[in-house]
């Protein structure tokens, strides 16, 4: 007797079995704060909704800085929360794990066959699964480790969507900035065409000139066309990284720093790296899932053995009480063809994980490659390009006000200027974003590397 109230509890504490992926998130949010400095929000509850809005209509209206724009991909992006849900559902897998197979309850009412036969016959049994409680052990331990596997995959998705965000940024920034650039000097084409076409009609300019200044002034407006274009289309790409909708506008907050952060050594970013990939890590959970599954193979030889009780009432009246047992016999399929699988699910994963760390140190080491040349690009430029392109441009402009010089002269000097400024500014643009990568490489900021 002291049996059933035991087994009611049981299956009391089962049906109570709460499916809460708090905790599991939370480990999400540490890995964002560790790596971005910035926690993110899953947005389970109408309250999570309306602080979402509200503070994506506070950001919009101080304006988008980089950080800014990571804070809103990570809780307004809706494919980052999409992700996030993965949580839940892993989540739910491990206590549905845990849980044991229901017990069966059978109950046969039999009726007579024949005129004057006994009234009726009833046969009950209740059985459970003793094969399925060997399982639960590890069952639970696989559902435990690919839940592990995935709370690191969904950290790498909502760092991917925070490189992508910043990388947004900075492509709408510095085409912003080469809009101005060029904007500028299309202002002075413009000014320099108008004034020639009125020397012209007092006979101090000649027709030449005129259509030279022209097309030179049309160029740059054109320039000016092309990157306001460019600026559109990456304003529009970094809305999208921030889920935003398309009727939400937004400025920016501000200049993109131009300031380079000091490389870390190659050896010492590859080995952190490699020691800090969330891919290298998910795949050493994920070998912990399938050394468990091979373990859940070799219980499953066993298979579908139950035990419990019966009670019959025959057709002569009388009662019959007692245990029950329940067996497949492993004859043909003793779970070998499975166990073998399992074997070779376990040297897959060894050899991905052996891959994942190989592929982050690859990572890291062509972020770093790509980043030290953007520097030296940027570098290259900044001081072998635009000084003589300066210098250049300022003795035209000298000249052709002491009118030693013409101003169609002056003119492509400024636009030889504005190329290398425009390079230039592609060249910062391609540094930062280099960086930016290799920070998504490294598993955190350059400057923070040992």
């Amino acid at each position: 007797m002291r049996a059933i109230p035991l087994f009611l509890l049981l299956t009391l504490a089962a049906a109570c079995a709460p499916v809460r992926p708090e905790a599991d998130f939370g480990k999400v949010s540490d890995i964002a704060q560790e790596r971005l400095g910035q926690r993110p929000l899953w947005r389970l509850t109408p309250e999570d909704e309306a602080f979402a809005r509200a503070e994506v209509q506070a950001v919009l209206s101080r304006g988008v800085g980089q950080r800014e724009a990571v804070r809103l991909a990570l809780f307004n992006n809706a494919g980052v929360q999409a992700r996030f849900e993965e949580i839940g559902a892993a989540r739910a897998d491990v206590v549905q794990a845990g849980l044991p197979r229901n017990p069966s309850l059978g109950v046969l009412l039999g009726f007579p066959l024949f005129q004057g036969g006994p009234l009726a016959a009833l046969a009950a049994q209740a059985m459970v699964s003793i094969s399925d409680l060997a399982e639960v052990k590890d069952r639970t331990a696989k559902a435990q480790a690919e839940l592990e596997r995935d709370i690191l995959l969904v950290g790498k998705a909502a760092m991917d969507a925070a490189r992508d965000a910043r990388l947004a940024w900075l492509e709408c920034a510095y085409a912003q900035r080469a809009e101005a650039l060029a904007r500028d000097v299309a202002r002075r084409a413009e000014k320099l065409s108008a004034e020639a076409a009125r020397y012209r009609n007092f006979g101090l300019a000649d027709e030449g000139r005129v259509a030279a200044l022209e097309a030179a002034a049309a160029k740059a407006a054109l320039e000016v066309s092309a990157l306001r274009s460019r600026a559109a289309v990456a304003k529009a790409r970094l809305g999208r990284a921030m889920g935003l909708e398309g009727a939400q506008s937004f400025e920016l907050a501000e200049e993109a720093a131009d300031k380079s952060e000091p490389l870390p050594d190659r050896d010492v970013a590859v080995a952190y790296a490699v020691e800090h990939s969330l891919e290298a890590l998910a795949a050493r959970h994920a070998l912990d899932a399938a050394r468990s599954g091979r373990a859940l193979e070799g219980v499953r030889w066993l298979k579908d053995f139950e035990i419990g009780a019966g009670y019959d009432y025959d057709i002569e009246g009388n009662r019959t009480l007692g245990p029950m047992a329940s067996l497949k016999l492993p004859l043909f399929d003793r779970n070998q063809a499975q166990r073998a699988r399992a074997d070779y699910l376990v040297r897959r994963a060894q050899r991905l994980a052996e891959d994942a760390r190989s592929e982050a140190a690859e990572h890291a080491l062509r972020a770093l490659e790509e980043a030290s040349l953007a520097r030296e690009r940027a570098e290259a430029l900044s001081s072998r390009v635009l000084p003589p392109s300066e210098r250049a441009a300022a003795w035209a402009a000298r000249y052709a006000r002491a009118m030693q010089l013409s101003d169609l002269e002056a003119l492509h000097a400024e636009l030889d200027l504005l190329r290398a400024r425009l390079e230039h500014n592609e060249a910062l643009k391609e540094e930062r974003q280099a960086l930016v990568r290799l920070e998504h490489a490294l598993g955190g900021p350059v400057g923070a590397r040992p």
